[in-house]
């Protein structure tokens, strides 16, 4: 799915960057989903699910093409690249179970998980070219990536008690795991 900053980003940044006598385009696109069902499974229970789904990325792309002139009659030309990606997203899911024990007494029953990954490259590159000399082209490239995510499971039990309208007592056990990489 694409973004209405999608859509727009990659020209204005194409023109802003030919302006100033480079070429490439930076972009911004995004996408989130938000889902929920419920359903009344019989007169004292319901089961909920939801979830979240997003994602984003941001790109920028930069070449740049010089030529430059030394005194020495050293003529060389310069072409250097750089590509900077940052893409993240998050997903979650929980399902609940809701059961009335009373009038005043419920309890629920609570899974849930979530995804939560960052990853960043960078990438540049470059190539020089000398011209009239033994040496005609140095080139070379250097990338680097970073990945980080975090993931977790939960389960929860809750009993909510109401005695009166303006009391309400709540307890209940929870477990979570988390998973860093």
């Amino acid at each position: 799915v694409m973004s209405v900053p999608g859509l727009v980003i990659p020209d204005l940044s194409e023109e802003y960057k030919k302006r100033n006598k480079l070429s490439g385009y930076s972009d911004l696109d995004y996408f989130d989903f938000n889902g929920k069902i419920n359903w009344k499974v019989g007169e004292k229970d319901r089961l909920y699910l939801s979830t979240y789904l997003g994602s984003d990325k941001y790109t920028d792309t930069t070449h740049t093409h010089r030529e430059f002139y030394q005194t020495n009659d050293l003529r060389f030309i310069a072409n250097e690249g750089y590509d900077k990606r940052l893409n993240w997203r998050n997903q979650t899911g929980v399902l609940r179970w809701n059961h009335i024990l009373s009038e005043k007494i419920f309890a629920n029953v609570i899974l849930s998980t979530s995804e939560f990954v960052l990853q960043s490259v960078d990438q540049s590159t470059f190539q020089y070219v000398y011209i009239d000399t033994a040496v005609t082209i140095f080139q070379g490239f250097d990338t680097k990536e970073f990945k980080s995510s975090i993931n977790d499971v939960t389960g929860k039990i809750e009993l909510d008690i109401r005695p009166a309208q303006d009391h309400q007592f709540t307890s209940g056990v929870y477990a979570i795991s988390y998973i860093f990489q």
